[in-house]
């Protein structure tokens, strides 16, 4: 994953972003595109982890812009 505390704000929000991209292609990719229960499970788990990164990133920037 990323490293939040280093880069500009819209770096390290297109690097969660493309985290969160890869992690949900990797998790639903099938050959036959079906996707089961734990595929779709899996690719939410990777998108909540991400918001979190972001909150997380904003709000150390909040606290390091005071």
């Amino acid at each position: 994953m990323t490293d939040k505390k280093k880069g500009t704000l819209k770096n390290r929000i297109d690097a969660l972003h493309f985290d969160a991209k890869r992690g949900v292609q990797n998790a639903l990719h099938n050959p036959k595109h079906e996707y089961t229960n734990t595929d779709i499970i899996i690719a939410m788990s990777i998108l909540n982890e991400t918001l979190e990164e972001i909150k997380d990133t904003l709000s150390y920037i909040e606290a390091n812009q005071q």
